[in-house]
């Protein structure tokens, strides 16, 4: 530890931002609350790191991220005048921007079911308008070609089989009242890891193709239900955006905007009441003309 600070690094940002060491720890505890981590920062810990200690993980990440916000330009973890962080941090939709056909749902359902080295980074909960984002894409989005819902190579895969697994979403939706948030979710993923198996490895016709991804968006929105209730908010927003591949691939405009309210009741969570008016007005607008109600499908 040195005696004094150093010029530049964490001192010059939180000169020009005007912040002191105890308003850097008052914005990171936030951010921890709003990301759904369990960790807090004492308010004089941050003096500490203006001396040359290195913050703990996962605080270098999310620090850089914060300031990268307030200031408009991109701050990394290296620039503060810390070592590289192994834990680092990507916005919810990172590996998600993909294109609005069955080929971008198949790619992420893959995604949110096989996450690998995402298992080990910090996820950045989607605000303003970048929370936004993904449902007006969708509200957007013209259909992909039936043709591409259909697989043409591996054992047949009957209409019942489907059947069956929508029987099983049904009782597991049921189940959250008895069981949590929490030890369903692993049941849940698990139940979606089979229905992509299914996708990638057996042969159906585009009506059954059409009804796999619809029950694949509506285990992705119970996850994502599920996850927001537990606090776990980008992992929850991964799961949604997901799901409304999932929904347009299907077809099924009702389930897109069920995800899409779902949304907008975690940005009312989140305080963000603008982007929840928005994301209630887009799914209520994609059911115009359908006699649905955008509550039909709770």
């Amino acid at each position: 530890m040195t005696d004094s600070p150093s010029t530049g690094g964490l001192v010059g940002v939180l000169t020009e931002l005007g912040w002191t060491p105890e308003a850097l720890a008052r914005r990171l505890n936030n951010l921890a609350v709003v990301q759904g981590r369990a960790e807090r920062l004492h308010t004089k810990t941050p003096y500490k790191w203006l001396h040359g200690t290195q913050p703990r993980s996962p605080w270098p990440a999310p620090a850089a991220a914060l300031v990268t916000d307030e200031l408009g330009r991109s701050i990394s973890v290296a620039e503060l005048g810390w070592d590289t962080d192994a834990d680092a941090a990507v916005p919810a939709i990172s590996g998600l921007v993909l294109p609005w056909t069955v080929a971008g749902s198949l790619h992420a359902l893959r995604v949110v079911t096989q996450a690998g080295c995402m298992d080990r980074r910090i996820l950045l909960t989607l605000l303003g308008a970048a929370g936004c984002a993904p449902a007006h894409e969708w509200l957007l989005a013209r259909p992909d070609g039936a043709a591409a819902l259909a697989r043409s190579s591996g054992a047949p895969l009957p209409m019942a089989a489907v059947d069956h697994l929508d029987d099983i979403v049904g009782t597991l939706r049921r189940m959250d009242d008895l069981l949590g948030s929490g030890t369903l979710l692993a049941l849940v993923q698990a139940h979606l890891r089979h229905v992509v198996e299914l996708l990638d490895q057996r042969r159906y016709p585009e009506s059954v193709g059409r009804r796999l991804h619809a029950t694949a968006g509506e285990l992705m929105r119970l996850a994502g239900w599920l996850a927001f209730d537990s606090g776990k908010h980008p992992t929850a927003q991964r799961y949604w955006v997901a799901a409304l591949h999932a929904a347009h691939a299907a077809g099924d405009r009702a389930l897109g905007a069920h995800i899409v309210s779902s949304m907008s009741l975690q940005a009312k969570d989140l305080r963000q009441i603008r982007e929840s008016v928005t994301l209630a007005e887009t799914g209520s607008s994609r059911l115009a003309g359908t006699g649905l109600w955008i509550g039909d499908r709770m």
